[in-house]
């Protein structure tokens, strides 16, 4: 949202990235952030250009694989797995499953989706 109010100033990709990687100062994320750091000016110092870290979108993406749980996919299928309609309304049971078929990047048409999402209604929804 910050960089979204500040377009202005943050107006190129790499003042985005330097901004966000200023507020890592802790932790795993302090580490990771003086890897790319150093990675992106050895890369840079040899090919003899100025420091580039490359696109918001690549640092993004980049930045979730590093921080994204080991098992993610398979967390979010076992949540899948174990998901009951209960006292819910079909349709908050519904935006709740396909949030998770999201989550676990499947395709709403694969089978053991449409398998999984019957499992978890009641027998008489099921009939």
């Amino acid at each position: 949202m910050y960089l979204l109010i500040n377009a202005e100033m943050y107006d190129t990709d790499l003042k985005k990235i330097a901004f966000m990687l200023s507020l890592m100062e802790e932790g795993d994320a302090a580490s990771w952030k003086q890897q790319l750091i150093e990675e992106t000016f050895n890369r840079t110092i040899l090919a003899g250009t100025d420091p580039n870290f490359g696109t918001i979108g690549n640092f993004i993406g980049t930045l979730k694989d590093a921080f994204e749980p080991y098992n993610s996919k398979g967390n979010t299928l076992e949540e899948m797995k174990v998901l009951r309609i209960g006292d819910i309304p079909i349709d908050k049971h519904i935006a709740k499953y396909k949030m998770l078929v999201t989550k676990a990047k499947l395709k709403d048409d694969n089978p053991i989706v449409i398998d999984l999402f019957q499992e978890t209604l009641s027998m008489s929804l099921q009939r």
